[in-house]
């Protein structure tokens, strides 16, 4: 075999990727199953407890339990927290995307 045929033969095989055309392979890309709705179901979760701990301090102040109160706070800064955590993983998976976009743009 000459080193003209290795040469080609290391080209074609270097330039596929289970024999497809590197150019077609998308070899980083969106997240799917569980965490492609992480963000959201955080996001909805945290802004149910900020709104049951709304009501727990309002019903607490109207009834004077300032326990029901204090319940109600504790609840709402849960939900305030949760929802910061689901705006922090769209970011993060917004930043991903754009940078696996960016990577398969330049293969």
């Amino acid at each position: 075999m000459s080193i003209a045929t290795l040469l080609a033969q290391y080209h074609s095989v270097a330039r596929t990727w289970h024999g497809r055309p590197l150019e077609t392979v998308q070899f980083f890309g969106p997240r799917r199953g569980a965490d492609a709705m992480g963000s959201t179901s955080d996001k909805a979760a945290g802004l149910a407890d900020q709104a049951a701990g709304n009501v727990k301090q309002a019903v607490g102040k109207a009834i004077g339990n300032e326990r029901l109160q204090v319940e109600g706070a504790v609840q709402e800064a849960k939900g305030k927290v949760q929802k910061a955590v689901g705006d922090m993983k769209a970011v993060a998976k917004d930043v991903t995307d754009t940078a696996a976009a960016a990577i398969n743009k330049k293969l």
